[in-house]
């Protein structure tokens, strides 16, 4: 609920229209008037109450919550809450910690409780990962898992069918050293190859996401990608050794029997 005319609170980016609403307006994300197919002028019903769409915000909607910004005489109507606020900014005066503004508020003023800037914003943070962000990240490492096991999976298996390959070079005269040099060096450019290859598919349908799905955010990020190169190749590299540990323990004169 905004005050016109009121500095401290309202949408930090938008993506059309006007940032504050006045009576009977609503400023609402610009992801839900897409999936709800809305447009500016558009009427919307909070609690059975017509508001006409003025703004569009981003940067405000989340699968888990969604913040729609109303006149504050409005949200108190929809609330039947007129004189109640949940929360009240403070501005500290220069040279006043907020820290210690906040131990001096829970001091004097009964059944309030004082936070600082930082101390809110952790908190909803904490909040949010309980809600959902601990099950995204138990979904991201178990896909991660997966992938080494397709990583290892695919490295082992390459290698294991070029034994008879591999057994060969051997009997023609090259060194055990020579042959897991080269089978690591394939193992590593291959492993970079398939990297590569999955980093610029990732990147090419990230910007057709939000016409799919635009109430999902994704971002990849290049450091993500690379811890898991990082990762990967060491995994891929010990799956490589067992078929060509076996190949190095082989007799020459054995390889052509058969």
């Amino acid at each position: 609920g905004l005050t016109p005319g009121g500095r401290s609170a309202g949408p930090w980016e938008m993506a059309e229209g006007k940032p504050v609403p006045g009576p009977g307006e609503a400023v609402i994300p610009e992801v839900m008037a897409t999936i709800a197919e809305l447009q500016l002028g558009d009427s919307v019903a909070f609690l059975n109450k017509p508001l006409r769409i003025v703004g569009l915000t981003r940067g405000t909607f989340s699968m888990a919550s969604a913040v729609v910004f109303v006149d504050r005489d409005d949200m108190a109507d929809l609330l039947e809450a007129d004189s109640q606020v949940s929360y009240i900014m403070v501005r500290a005066k220069p040279g006043v910690s907020a820290t210690s503004l906040a131990a001096r508020i829970k001091d004097e003023i009964n059944k309030v409780n004082a936070l600082s800037k930082d101390e809110f914003i952790s908190s909803d943070w904490r909040l949010a990962v309980q809600m959902g962000a601990r099950i995204i990240r138990m979904m991201t490492l178990i896909s991660s898992l997966l992938a080494m096991v397709i990583v290892a999976f695919t490295s082992y298996s390459q290698i294991a069918r070029k034994q008879r390959e591999l057994a060969i070079a051997k009997a023609l005269g090259f060194r055990n050293r020579q042959i897991y040099a080269g089978v690591l060096s394939q193992t590593v450019v291959v492993t970079a190859l398939g990297f590569l290859l999955a980093a610029i598919i990732a990147y090419t349908l990230l910007p057709l996401l939000p016409m799919a799905a635009p109430q999902i955010t994704l971002v990849v990020r290049p450091g993500a990608v690379l811890s898991m190169a990082i990762a990967a190749t060491p995994v891929a590299v010990v799956a490589c050794l067992g078929p060509v540990a076996r190949v190095a323990k082989l007799d020459p004169l054995t390889v052509f029997r058969g």
